[in-house]
């Protein structure tokens, strides 16, 4: 028979627990369980990070003569409207042209080949001499 606590509840007889403790410890136990398991199969936080991804080289080559075709209306595709890269990517101009051409913020002078490491994520809008918008943008993503 239950005996009566001073505050007029019941308690249970003398060496038997309580389901909501059991239930508790159970389900604390199963969850330590469970993040064990994924820690040995997902890796711990110790795990060696992936390798570094090796960068890729963005290439626009400016042909010889791309001035005198934009001059008579001739349209080009050397340089897409939208140029795309990633942290650790290069971009690389070269300009085989006669004529000075500006590709964003870049001035690449006749016979020039530049090379620029794209090293901080954002947005970059300039102008370009080799679209008839005279606008380009390079994005930089991390």
């Amino acid at each position: 028979m239950p005996s009566r606590a001073p505050s007029g509840r019941s308690q249970p007889p003398a060496g038997t627990k309580r389901p909501t403790v059991l239930a508790a410890v159970a389900g604390a136990s199963a969850l330590a369980a469970a993040a064990l398991a994924a820690a040995l199969l997902l890796g711990g936080p110790d795990r060696d990070p992936p390798p570094p991804r090796a960068g890729a080289t963005i290439s626009i080559d400016v042909p010889p003569g791309a001035a005198a075709r934009l001059a008579r209306g001739e349209r080009l595709s050397v340089v897409p409207n939208r140029i795309v890269g990633r942290v650790g990517d290069t971009l690389r101009i070269v300009n085989r042209d006669r004529q000075v051409h500006t590709i964003g913020p870049f001035i690449v002078s006749p016979g020039q080949r530049l090379t620029v490491p794209l090293a901080r994520a954002g947005v970059y809008v300039g102008t370009c001499s080799l679209h008839r918008s005279r606008k380009v943008e390079i994005v930089v993503r991390a």
